[in-house]
């Protein structure tokens, strides 16, 4: 056998058998590799060693799996090798068809030729099977050599491909390095660049800020200068003067004016006063006449049954005569009014008076106050008294009835009540009578007004002007976005107000907004709804007529002067006028003061002539009184106890609900404590989860990392016995290739040495027993 050519031949046919030739096997298994090797790895190192050592596991199995193969064919050619030896040849083996041929049977010579033909094809196949197996073993150990030889020749490429990879990677760092320098170089030149650039405009900026502050000096120089030359001009003074003549000149006309406009609405107040004085004088008079002929009446009856009594007073017993009194008083109280001092001590449970129900009230008082130019210093001027003294409710209800006030008779009573009593509780003891201090009614009504501050003539026209422009301006559109937006065709609130203002994308500040709102209380004495459609009216302004005020504004001094010196004169003789009718006033009401002062005299003498009548009166009612007071003191106690009783049910029942609503609070409580700690266990439940998750994993990582450690030591292990069976193999092959080599020579000796003459018998029976 050609082991270069790996070609057997056959010492019997002699046929050459060509197999597959190394250089083929090493071609293909390098187009193998190249198939499997990619070109670019794009794969990471411990990827690859992986893949690697699953790769090698695999050879090793396959590995394994082959020597059994080996082995197993040996056993079987020994087994076949033993049974061709043991099994003899009989007739029948040789002929099986012997029965079917009875007649014609062949000749001993025949037998052996056949014997000798089979015979030697069994020996071409052993033959065959031998090589075979010879070529298998050797070119399994050549292809493992040669597959090791192309996976280390691929390990080198990839190892050069790496490093090639790697240097390339370190010059582009080095590249980048180099680029990062060179425009750190350069970034550093333009800093230096713009530092200078930095200093020079620095320096600039000094230089102009210099230069500002000379001119500076010299304009402020020059306008002192300006100044004094117009100080030093007399003309200029004289210009002054006349300026400070006219503006002073107008600030009085314009308090002279309000001053007038107060008078007249006082005095206009005063008639109505005085008017319904008057009326209420009359009722008073003809209530005073009926009241005292009643009396008279009562008092005739009374001495007639008094004198009844008197003779009948021996006839029956005192108790009889107590009953008949008794009876006699309980009738004469049931027909005597009560006079108006017994009223008056009378005090009533009322509830308290909240800032709530007086907050409308006072808001309209700011508004008639500020109608009637009253500053808000002198709001505590109305309320008469000195500031240490006290003031009954009755009183300052009258105070605030009166101007500048001009309260009703219920929105008085409320606010005289707020600033008298004690709004702490809800119900309090009502009394006309009840007192308060005056300092302290002052400030609580100062503060329900709120602070104010009134306009100057200038500041209220300027004010009109600002409104009328942008009402007269969008007055269409106002009035259709308020019509859409209400019901009511003529009133608004002034959030609708400030709504269709915002849809024209107009807005007042609070000034104007309270000018508004007090020029619509003069119109309607409306404090919440405003009559949009009025104030559309009175805030209208015709361009014209702006106009023409603009001209009018124009016009020569000399004729403004005159024209107001003209107006200082007018509005002086009407000052006198109202000075002078203000005095006829005041004349007049001293005179019914007087006569009012003589009535009232009079009145006092009539009762007490009445009093000193009634006197004997008083003392048999003073009985009945106690009798009444005692009943009423047990009504009032059964009453304290029940109100005590039911308290004190009220009270359980509080408790009960305190004690039921702290339960629930504590099983609320124990409930969030219970879910706390029951999170609390959850957590630390997932916590140990966790940890012995992680301590699973770290196990199973070192298990990893054993089994793998072991894996290789067996890897190692399996190498080294594969090698040494290897050489085993080797050394086994060797010894038998020697056997046979033997064997062969020792048939051939014994084919030479045999005689040519030997009986052809003998030779049939050593070529059976070969």
């Amino acid at each position: 056998m050609n082991l270069g050519t790996l070609e057997t031949e056959d010492k019997s046919t002699g046929m050459k058998i060509r197999p597959i030739t190394q250089d083929q096997q090493r071609n293909s298994l390098q187009q193998k590799r190249q198939k499997m090797i990619p070109q670019a790895i794009l794969y990471d190192r411990e990827s690859l060693y992986e893949e690697v050592i699953n790769a090698k596991q695999i050879n090793n199995n396959l590995q394994r799996e082959n020597q059994a193969l080996h082995t197993k064919i040996k056993m079987m050619d020994e087994e076949l090798q033993r049974m061709v030896r043991a099994t003899p040849i009989s007739e029948q083996v040789i002929n099986p068809m012997e029965s079917f041929y009875q007649d014609s049977k062949p000749t001993k010579q025949h037998l052996i030729m056949d014997l000798k033909k089979q015979l030697r094809r069994l020996q071409e196949e052993s033959i065959k099977k031998d090589q075979q197996i010879q070529f298998l073993q050797k070119s399994t150990k050549a292809m493992k050599i040669k597959e090791l030889e192309i996976e280390l020749l691929s390990y080198q490429q990839e190892a050069q491909r790496l490093k090639a990879l790697i240097g390339m990677k370190f010059n582009d760092s080095d590249d980048d390095l180099l680029r990062l320098r060179a425009d750190y170089k350069l970034l550093e030149d333009e800093l230096k660049q713009l530092k200078v650039k930095c200093k020079e405009f620095e320096s600039k900026a000094t230089m102009y800020y210099n230069e500002k502050l000379k001119k500076d000096k010299l304009n402020q120089y020059l306008k002192n200068q300006i100044e004094n030359l117009k100080f030093k001009d007399p003309e200029y003074k004289k210009q002054n003067k006349i300026t400070e003549n006219e503006q002073q000149l107008k600030s009085d006309i314009d308090q002279k004016q309000v001053q007038i406009d107060t008078l007249i609405s006082s005095l206009k107040a005063k008639d109505a006063q005085y008017a319904e004085l008057d009326k209420r004088m009359k009722e008073l008079e003809r209530e005073q006449q009926q009241i005292i002929d009643q009396l008279e009446r009562e008092r005739q009856q009374l001495r007639e049954q008094c004198n009844s009594l008197k003779e009948e007073v021996s006839m029956q017993s005192g108790r009889r005569r107590t009953v008949q009194n008794n009876s006699f008083l309980e009738n004469k109280l049931e027909i005597l009014p009560e006079g108006p001092e017994i009223i008056d001590q009378k005090k009533k449970l009322l509830p308290c008076v909240t800032k709530d129900d007086v907050n409308l009230i006072c808001k309209q008082i700011k508004f008639k106050l500020k109608a009637m130019k009253v500053p808000f210093e002198k709001i505590d001027n109305f309320i008469h008294g000195d500031v240490h003294s006290v003031i009954r409710i009755e009183e300052l209800n009258e105070m605030l009835q009166d101007e500048p006030f001009l309260l009703n008779e219920v929105d008085s009573l409320k606010v005289a009540r707020y600033l008298i009593e004690d709004n702490d509780d809800r119900f309090v003891e009502f009394s006309l009578l009840t007192e308060g201090l005056i300092a302290r009614a002052k400030s609580i009504l100062k503060n329900l007004i709120g602070k104010y501050t009134l306009l100057e003539k200038n500041e209220e026209d300027q004010l009109f002007l600002e409104i009328a422009i942008v009402l007269s301006k969008y007055r269409n559109s106002l009035e259709d976005f308020i019509l859409r937006s209400k019901k009511k065709q003529e009133l608004c609130t002034i959030e609708d107000l400030e709504e269709a203002l915002k849809f024209v994308e107009q807005t007042f500040n609070s000034t104007q907004y309270e000018f508004l709102l007090l020029k619509n209380y003069e119109l309607t004495q409306e404090l919440i709804n405003i009559n949009y459609k009025k104030i559309f009216e009175l805030f209208y302004v015709d361009p014209s007529i702006q106009q023409k005020t603009k001209s009018e504004s124009d016009l020569p001094k000399e004729q403004g002067k005159k024209q107001s010196n003209g107006d200082v004169l007018q509005n002086k003789d009407a000052q006198q006028e109202l000075i002078q009718q203000q005095q006829r006033k005041q004349k007049e009401e001293e005179e019914q003061r007087r006569l009012w002062q003589l009535q009232q005299e009079q009145e006092r003498q009539r009762q007490q002539e009445l009093e000193k009548e009634e006197e004997e009166q008083r003392r048999l009612e003073q009985q009945w009184k106690e009798e009444e007071e005692e009943r009423k003191r047990q009504e009032e106690e059964q009453r304290i106890k029940q109100e005590n009783e039911a308290k004190r049910q009220k009270q359980l029942e509080e408790m009960k609900k305190q004690e039921e609503q702290e339960n629930h609070r504590r099983q609320q409580e124990q409930q969030r404590q219970q879910e706390l700690l029951r999170k609390q266990k959850e957590e630390e439940e997932r916590q140990r989860k966790l940890k012995e998750e992680e301590e699973e994993r770290r196990l199973q990582e070192e298990q990893l990392e054993k089994q793998k450690l072991e894996e290789e030591q067996n890897r190692l292990e399996q190498e080294y016995e594969q090698q040494a069976e290897y050489e085993q193999n080797e050394q086994e092959d060797n010894a038998e290739e020697y056997n046979d080599q033997q064997f062969e020579q020792q048939q051939s000796e014994q084919q030479n040495s045999v005689p040519q003459n030997k009986s052809q018998k003998d030779y049939e029976d050593e070529d059976f027993e070969q």
